[in-house]
């Protein structure tokens, strides 16, 4: 394959559809028009090669078509959440120095990007307004609206031979959480880019006619790189569904018979979301089309991958990766000799060794940590040289997870030394959550621990040692002002102390034994509660809301916090609880606690 992420993109028909999504599509010819109008403007305002720009960008299809044509341009974005709080956002921003931004009218004023005095190239916010209101506004605009947004000013381009970026330049700079408090910026080169996708379309056999299902976040890298960049690359298609809830799994099981996908990127809390509320449409991915089911992002238990597989009827293909090594480092499928299910597969183009604490290679069978080396790696942390030494051993990367070899030379997961806990495919930093809560006037000190769970992997729960009086409410609405809505503790404890060791920092052991005494406690004193207001209570635990919040008439539409994760977490806990089990039917119809009060009693009685 030649060394461009252009070199099948450019030898499509113009017509092709790359992009598709439920409000319309980009062509080739679309994307190619937006890419040479991009590297205007970018020219114009006199943004070099490798200067970095940040994307602040809600609109899918207009993220995508963004992301995209600045890394095939060389202009690398700085790729964010769009739904973090500026809390979060605005010390990320700070250290980037970014030379322009491209965002949205209601981010300009919510990240406050107006300040940063680089030039802006505001978004429109009309786009999903569907084809032939973009008919409108492209003639109205050629007919002398002005050049002064996205993706207006791409109306009248012409198409232009743009010459790729060198494999040494910067690709793109994506922020991960890890073992710090503050998440780092990933430097992914188009070397490192390059040979992740090379990888990617031989493993997956992708070729110009595949078409690739994707509904991960653009701002993480198995989104995007897995999306829209890997169509574009293999000259292929991506389809983007409806954002998934419990309300769209069938209608996502449905797009893969109808759009005649061929291939689906997922993580392991959709697959468990697909499996229990769309286990009926198994048939639609019995096509002549559909080749590879692939999970990504997180760890994807065994019973869950067998149950998988028996209901769809399709092999899983699992894969093993960090932001640090673009998506994907070992594989477990499709072909036959890396498949064993319940293992991470076997590396692909990269070298791996699993060492002791002392960096000394370890006998096959027994445990340590996972090194890789491959031209995949990052080029380090972003203005951190101190992480990225502690991160980089001569060309080999720490992966922080604890691995064995099996004697069928498969790589088995067995767990982690790095405090991350990962939640719905999302990596999320203990020590970041643990900062926002000390930085509350009313906290002296606090510890973020991940609980397991058979659906989202793990959730958050907190310590607090209180240095005056505070409610768990105050201190959720204190996350929520200044990190993602995904990081926020789903419980709170109040402790006297929290035992140290002799440096005088907060020890893991015995704080995990502490938040289990206490889970313990609290479930205890749960059964006590009637029935009516555990619904109560549980949906407060789930949506992360005080009690006083909810009424019967709490819903989807008016609840913050009430999000697809909630609303299958709120399910989950209601089933454990009162020892029922809600149909598929039952789950999507829930509208209301009023909704839910009654379907327990019906259950319940039955």
């Amino acid at each position: 394959m030649e060394r461009t992420l252009s070199n099948r993109a450019v030898s499509q028909p113009l017509d092709k559809t790359w992009y598709q999504d439920t409000h319309g599509k980009l062509t080739y010819g679309d994307q190619r028009r937006r890419m040479a109008a991009l590297d205007s403007w970018c020219r114009e305002k006199s943004v070099g090669k490798g200067d970095l720009v940040l994307v602040a960008v809600h609109q899918e299809r207009e993220q995508a078509s963004l992301l995209c044509a600045l890394i095939c341009l060389g202009f690398p974005p700085v790729i964010l959440n769009p739904d973090a709080p500026l809390g979060e956002v605005a010390p990320l921003i700070k250290r980037t120095s970014c030379r322009a931004v491209i965002a949205e009218s209601s981010l300009v004023t919510q990240w406050q990007l107006d300040e940063l005095d680089i030039p802006l190239l505001k978004v429109s916010t009309e786009q999903s307004k569907g084809s032939i209101f973009n008919r409108l506004l492209k003639t109205r605009q050629q007919a002398g609206d002005g050049h002064s947004s996205w993706p207006t000013m791409v109306a009248g381009v012409e198409l232009k031979i743009i010459s790729p970026p060198t494999l040494s330049n910067l690709a793109y700079l994506i922020f991960t959480s890890g073992t710090t408090s503050i998440p780092k910026g990933v430097r992914i080169s188009h070397r490192a880019l390059q040979s992740q996708m090379e990888v990617l379309v031989t493993q997956y056999g992708l070729t110009a006619n595949d078409r690739i299902l994707n509904g991960l976040p653009f701002n993480h890298v198995d989104g995007l790189v897995q999306g829209p960049l890997l169509a574009w690359v293999s000259g292929g298609m991506m389809y983007r569904p409806p954002a998934f809830s419990a309300q769209t799994v069938q209608a996502l099981m449905d797009s893969v018979y109808r759009e005649r996908i061929t291939h689906m990127i997922a993580v392991p809390t959709m697959l468990a979301m697909m499996l229990r509320l769309g286990a009926n449409f198994q048939d639609n991915f019995q096509t002549p089309d559909f080749r590879v089911l692939v999970s990504a992002a997180g760890h994807l238990e065994k019973d869950l991958w067998e149950k998988l597989e028996d209901a769809l009827g399709v092999a899983v293909l699992n894969m093993y990766g960090l932001s640090e090594t673009v998506t994907s480092a070992l594989f477990c499928g499709p072909d036959q000799e890396s498949y064993k299910i319940g293992t991470l597969g076997l590396p692909v183009n990269c070298d791996i060794r699993i060492v002791d604490s002392d960096g000394n290679s370890v006998a096959d069978g027994d445990t340590g940590e996972l090194w890789i080396a491959s031209d995949q790696l990052m080029d380090g942390y972003h203005n951190e040289p101190d992480a990225t030494v502690a991160i980089l051993e001569n060309g080999w990367l720490r992966s922080g997870d604890l691995v064995r070899r099996q004697p069928s030379s498969h790589i088995e997961l067995v767990g982690r030394l790095k405090n991350l806990i990962i939640s719905g495919g999302r990596n999320i930093s203990p020590e970041e959550i643990a900062a926002c809560l000390n930085s509350h006037e009313a906290v002296i000190e606090s510890v973020v621990l991940g609980v397991a769970d058979p659906d989202w992997g793990e959730w958050v729960a907190a310590l607090i040692v209180p240095a005056d009086p505070v409610t768990e409410t105050e201190l959720v609405s204190w996350c929520r002002e200044h990190l993602s809505e995904y990081k926020v503790p789903k419980r709170i404890f109040f402790v006297e102390e929290l035992q140290k060791g002799p440096s005088g920092k907060i020890l893991q052991k015995p704080s995990r034994a502490l938040l289990c005494k206490l889970l313990e406690s609290n479930h205890n004193g749960d059964s006590q509660v009637a029935d009516d207001e555990m619904v109560y209570s549980l949906a407060a635990r789930s949506f992360k809301l005080p009690l006083a919040e909810l009424s019967a008439t709490s819903g989807p539409e008016n609840t913050i916090g009430w999000d697809s994760l909630a609303h299958m977490e709120l399910v989950v806990s209601l089933e454990k609880h009162f020892g029922i089990r809600f149909s598929p039917r039952d789950i999507m119809q829930i509208d209301s606690l009023q909704r839910v009060i009654d379907l327990v009693i019906l259950k319940v009685s039955q």
